[in-house]
């Protein structure tokens, strides 16, 4: 079983039971995220971060088990693409807090692993691909966030090896021109 069969394997066992507002077992997601990176041409390892995404986020499966399976670095993509489930502080909305304390991390991971971007980018084409079963206020909340935080942030990353750059733009090029 090569590295990816295991997990989707692992994907589909834990998301069984969970669907997506469209009413789709969730499993559709990250599988769509995953050949989304595929058609880029990202590797494997890349892909296998796509199909494992939201484990550790929306079930128990912990970030320590997941670099006990797979690897630490798997584990640090999955770590910073996690958001965070409770505020520590009731400075501002728990929604907002939450959300920029994940946008902190996010950065900062995906400065030391540009694999964090290429499924963030995967995900979010999906999700706008999808989007029909959210409400259209968190629609807009969604593209919003999309263009006011993620799409600034993928054009400042300066550090993308060589040979995934021609991959990169293209899949930048194809989620803005989806969201805008």
């Amino acid at each position: 079983m090569t590295v990816l069969e295991k997990a989707k394997s692992l994907a589909s066992s834990l998301h069984a039971g969970q669907f997506r507002l469209s009413g789709e077992p969730y499993i559709t997601h990250p599988l769509a995220v995953a050949e989304i990176l595929k058609k880029y041409g990202f590797s494997e390892e890349v892909q296998v971060a796509g199909v494992l995404h939201d484990i550790c986020e929306d079930t128990a499966f912990s970030n320590f088990e997941m670099s006990r399976q797979f690897s630490p670095e798997i584990a640090f993509v999955i770590y910073a693409l996690s958001k965070n489930k409770k505020p520590k502080q009731k400075v501002f909305s728990e929604q907002d807090f939450r959300f920029a304390l994940y946008l902190r991390r996010f950065a900062s991971c995906a400065a030391q692993n540009p694999t964090i971007l290429y499924v963030k980018m995967a995900d979010q084409m999906h999700n706008l691909q999808t989007m029909q079963a959210f409400s259209p206020e968190k629609q807009q909340r969604k593209k919003q966030e999309l263009i006011q935080y993620f799409l600034p942030l993928y054009l400042s990353f300066t550090h993308i090896p060589e040979e995934d750059m021609p991959k990169y733009q293209a899949l930048l090029h194809d989620l803005r021109a989806q969201v805008l």
